[in-house]
């Protein structure tokens, strides 16, 4: 199935749909728990504040369900509760475009209740193999972070901690315990 195909079938029927290398994976869209949420408001103004001064005006932040094309031929299709791109890669989109054609910088995903150990395994390894950086698992009931980069394996960071990513976001900065606050 194409990224196209998909979106012929979409509807608000609360059914969430990707594509993966190709292949459409629905699962019955779920309602989100407190904590899930809570950290999702926690993240958009760390990362807008962030994409809005000097060093991070290079930057767009997404949040929830903005979707992404990281894979053609097959393609894969899929969103992240948060997430950062590049303008350079966002420059050539229309304002009108259903999907990012292109790869994050950064993809946050946000654990809750309903998330079933596979979806976010496979979420986690989709990514990885696509080429996104840095993806971040956070967990709002362990407080923790988990960060992935290709190659890299999983570092995780407790709320005492600041989360390194290294020279990939220029001047940004930020203690787990923020992200829970």
């Amino acid at each position: 199935m194409t990224t196209a195909e998909l979106y012929a079938i979409m509807k608000d029927d609360r059914i969430d749909r990707r594509l993966i290398h190709g292949q459409l994976v629905e699962r019955i869209y779920p309602f989100r728990c407190p904590a899930h949420a809570a950290v999702i408001a926690n993240l958009s103004p760390l990362f807008m504040d962030w994409s809005k001064s000097t060093s991070g005006t290079a930057w767009e932040a997404y949040g929830y369900g903005c979707p992404y094309r990281i894979q053609a031929n097959p393609d894969t299709l899929v969103y992240f509760d948060t997430s950062l791109v590049a303008k350079s890669v966002i420059a050539s989109i229309p304002d009108d475009e259903w999907f990012v054609d292109g790869i994050p910088t950064l993809a946050i995903e946000v654990l809750d209740l309903n998330d079933s150990h596979d979806s976010v395994s496979e979420l986690i390894e989709v990514a990885m193999l696509a080429g996104v950086p840095m993806f971040w698992m956070i967990d709002p009931f362990e407080r923790t972070i988990d960060v992935y980069r290709p190659q890299a394996g999983r570092i995780r960071y407790h709320s005492y901690q600041d989360v390194d990513v290294g020279n990939l976001l220029p001047g940004f900065h930020c203690r787990v315990a923020e992200i829970f606050e």
